[in-house]
């Protein structure tokens, strides 16, 4: 056992710090709830695809103390609860028990005792509400043991996942296994045979028996648990698929992982996004088991590692206390790691009740701003010879895009003359530079009265960039540049000059009545940042608001988070989000003679909170002649995350033309 990885929840409830640091914890509970199944396609898994993701968010805290969901509810049968799945989408549980002893059910032609019923893998389904209220039941004959099941809400249906099939595969154990599994929709008051032609029935690992699985339906994900081997070698694995492609008969796993050693009873699990938690332990017994043994474990699908393990002493006052069950539940924006207990209904009664408990609270980390920074790319020159605004990563096809003002004296496109600096920097024309990850041209692009791209974004699809920029530049009357007034989504198409009336560009207006909107896409988290001016003359001040990127390509604008831009900050020169966290760049060009160590600023903003939690000067470039920070993104190489900016150069000191540079910092901490 790991000792070190161990912490009772007893210990922690004084920390009062750590549980203000969660008050705000809503939006990173929210990050990847609606990641698309598209996105877990690029972004989620490394092991069994090879693709790449940040290891960063998004982990339950095992140390947070647990709440009760419900206790002390009775369910269809007196048996001991199995296991149980939320149905998110219509707000009931499904809770699963061996069927009791002494019933005839459906076409039975007698009763059967406790012990047939579980060498039968006859199972009992009770639906609750939310509150632990019965709202219905349902017979499984010849199933499994219900060890873990999953909840796949279409409409007002939902589609139960359990094992099927079940046989007695050790003469010293009493109850069957399933060794498929099923999927069938939930009938009230129906006896389902395990040969009924109305279920669905998979095997996606040859071979493998006592099969139990998990549906995370947040991010289209099915986890399926099963053992291989032979007799005296078997061991149990883990199994996560698209669940989409797994109905279809796709069977590739997207990771494997094996079951840790440090387990003790095996009691359920669950997976949600990268994470698989899995519980263990047994009856409590407050005479010679005062504390109790149950823990939840967390695996990481990437690696494979176990990377928490944390004893909980919830339900600790209920007679038996036996663990058994998880899934995840979403409340409102709250995202929950739900475990179960069963427990006697008094002294005197040994009947079971079902309890559940929950612990909603995150574990984030954050860019260490004082790891001393790496150039990524330095003296490249771009399109036009102007200052760069802003860059994005595309991390799936391994391209950077970096945005100018347009330089000066061109004829693009249906323009009857050319434009001087002035006009282009007015009209909001932006020249777009498509660069391999070193800094080679590979491409351009013209963007015709669209801001002046202090931030943009880029969304891959397959091959395809799909840019984000603003759009639809106005003169404010502040200075001479134009500012986008929405957000624009387009593909990026070598050589074209898109106007922005083209009718190839989608348009948002987030938030009503904003200007200078600027744009920062997390791909890893499926996220979208936008940073826009409110407010009247004389009063304006910039904000950041997170929406979920595939809510907001469909016209929902309801933010996950909003927070104001810090005071405090210089010359604004650009931002990206990554997870919970906001990061800024501020500053001005570098001077050797008035400004040795120049006054570029990053600056860390907790999303949730609101609260600047770091800001700390760069030196990176500091050669650099000019070296006026400008722009910032994400990449993402390997499993490895790096915060990148950008400064702007001369090429020489006779030749001010400017060049590009990116640099990045890639060390993490935990957040605050």
């Amino acid at each position: 056992m790991e000792h070190s990885c161990v912490r009772t929840e007893q210990s922690m409830v004084t920390e009062v710090s750590r549980k203000q640091r969660f008050i705000g914890k809503r939006l990173l509970q929210v990050l990847s709830i609606f990641l698309a199944v598209m996105m877990l396609s690029i972004s989620l898994l490394t092991i069994g695809e090879g693709i790449a993701q940040a290891s960063v968010p998004n982990k339950f805290d095992l140390s947070d103390a647990a709440e009760p969901l419900f206790t002390s509810k009775a369910l269809t049968d007196n048996t001991v609860q199995q296991s149980f799945a939320f149905d998110n989408t219509n707000n009931c549980i499904y809770v699963v028990q061996v069927t009791a002893g002494g019933q005839q059910l459906g076409t039975e032609t007698r009763t059967y005792t406790a012990a047939e019923r579980a060498l039968n893998g006859d199972l009992t389904v009770t639906k609750l509400s939310t509150t632990g209220t019965v709202l219905g039941k349902m017979y499984l004959m010849g199933f499994g043991h219900g060890l873990s099941i999953g909840a796949e809400p279409v409409g007002t249906t939902t589609y139960l996942w359990t094992d099927v099939d079940a046989f007695q595969d050790d003469s010293t154990d009493a109850n069957s296994y399933g060794t498929q599994l099923a999927r069938f929709a939930f009938v009230n008051n129906q006896v389902l045979v395990h040969t009924d032609s109305s279920i669905t029935k998979y095997s996606p690992v040859a071979g493998a028996d006592r099969t139990t699985v998990n549906v995370d339906m947040a991010n289209g994900l099915l986890t399926v648990r099963y053992r291989t081997g032979v007799v005296g070698s078997r061991s149990f694995h883990y199994s996560v698929y698209d669940l989409a492609k797994f109905k279809t008969g796709t069977f590739t796993p997207l990771a494997t992982v094996d079951q840790p050693s440090t387990l003790g009873s095996f009691k359920g699990f669950v997976s949600y996004g990268s994470y698989l938690y899995v519980l263990d332990g047994n009856a409590y017994n407050s005479s010679t088991n005062p504390t109790g043994n149950t823990y939840i474990t967390t695996v990481d699908f990437n690696s494979g590692a176990q990377v928490d393990r944390s004893l909980t002493n919830a339900g600790s006052s209920l007679l038996f206390r036996e663990p058994h069950g998880m899934s995840i539940q979403t409340a409102g924006t709250d995202v929950r790691l739900s475990f179960g207990f069963a427990s006697y209904k008094s002294s005197t009664d040994t009947g079971k009740n079902s309890n559940i408990f929950y612990k909603d609270a995150f574990v984030s980390k954050m860019f260490d701003l004082s790891d001393p920074a790496e150039p990524l790319l330095t003296g490249k020159a771009l399109t036009d010879p102007t200052l760069q605004q802003g860059f994005a990563i595309d991390n799936t096809n391994n391209h950077i895009y970096m945005v100018q003002v347009t330089n000066a004296g061109q004829q693009l496109g249906t323009e009857t003359r050319t434009y001087s600096s002035a006009e282009r920097a007015l009209k909001g024309d932006l020249t777009v530079t498509k660069l391999s990850s070193t800094g080679t041209i590979l491409g351009k692009m013209y963007l015709i009265g669209f801001g002046h791209g202090v931030s943009i974004g880029v969304e891959p699809v397959g091959t395809t960039a799909y840019l984000w920029t603003e759009v639809d530049a106005v003169n404010d009357g502040s200075d001479g540049n134009g500012y986008g007034t929405q957000l624009a989504r387009f593909p990026f198409v070598n050589n074209q000059v898109l106007v922005n009336t083209d009718s190839s560009i989608t348009k948002y207006a987030p938030v009503v009545g904003a200007d200078r909107t600027t744009v920062n896409i997390d791909m890893t988290n499926g996220l979208l940042t936008m940073r826009y001016r409110t407010g009247v003359v004389g009063s304006r001040a910039f904000h950041y608001s997170t929406f979920n990127l595939a809510q907001l390509k469909g016209g929902t604008f309801t933010p996950l988070a909003t927070v104001d831009q810090p005071t405090g900050l210089g010359t604004f020169q650009g931002f990206a989000s990554y997870g919970s966290y906001l990061y800024l760049l501020d500053g001005t060009a570098y001077d050797a003679t008035t400004n040795p160590t120049g006054n570029t600023y990053i600056t860390t903003v907790n999303l949730n909170t609101g609260l600047q939690v770091d800001r700390q000067l760069t030196n990176a470039g500091s050669s650099l002649l000019f070296r006026e920070p400008e722009g910032m993104s994400i990449q993402v190489v390997g499993t490895t995350v790096r915060l990148c900016f950008g400064f702007g150069s001369y090429r020489s000191s006779t030749d001010t033309k400017k060049n590009a540079n990116i640099f990045y910092k890639d060390a993490l901490v935990t957040g605050t």
